[in-house]
C-alpha cells in the first residue's frame, strides 16, 4: 500500500480544506480530489512548497500549468510527505543516471571490439550501428 496524505479531521474543518488525498506510488504522485485521480510522474512535478503552520499545513504542487493547493494536513504529516517525496526523487534520479552510465559503458564496449569479432557483427545484424566506432564516416 502506497503511503498516502490527506487533512485531519480538524483541520477540514478549521481550514475549509475539503476532501483530498494524495498517494506517492514509487514514481508517480495521485491527487484525489473530489473522488478524481490526477496522476502524474514525480519527475514533472516542477515545484513542491509546504507551508508550515502551527498545527497544518499546507502542500502545493506545481505542474506545468496546473497548481494544487492542499490545505488541512498536520504539519508533521506534511514534514513526512516532504521527505517521502525528496527520497522518491532521488531514487528516480539514481535510476536515470544508472541508465545513462549503463548506455555510455555499453557504447564504450562497442566501440572497443575488434572490427570483425562476433559482437560487432552481432550489433550490424541487429542495426545497433550508431553504437560502433565511426572512422572516415564509416562504420568500423
Amino acid at each position: 500500500m502506497p503511503p498516502t496524505w490527506q487533512p485531519s479531521a480538524w483541520g477540514k474543518v478549521l481550514t475549509s480544506s475539503g476532501d483530498w488525498k494524495l498517494a506517492l506510488h514509487g514514481d508517480s504522485i495521485t491527487v484525489t480530489l473530489g473522488g478524481v485521480d490526477i496522476v502524474t510522474a514525480v519527475e514533472d512535478v516542477e515545484i513542491v512548497a509546504v507551508t508550515r503552520g502551527l498545527f497544518w499545513s499546507r502542500i502545493e504542487l506545481h505542474v506545468g500549468e496546473w497548481v494544487s493547493r492542499l490545505y488541512g494536513i498536520r504539519s508533521k504529516d506534511a514534514a513526512a510527505f516532504e521527505r517521502a517525496f525528496a527520497a522518491s526523487l532521488k531514487v528516480q534520479q539514481l535510476r536515470q543516471r544508472t541508465v545513462e552510465s549503463d548506455a555510455a559503458a555499453h557504447r564504450a564496449t562497442l566501440r572497443s571490439l575488434p572490427k570483425n569479432s562476433p559482437q560487432t557483427k552481432l550489433c550490424r545484424s541487429n542495426g545497433d550501428l550508431s553504437a560502433l566506432d565511426q572512422r572516415n564516416g564509416e562504420v568500423a
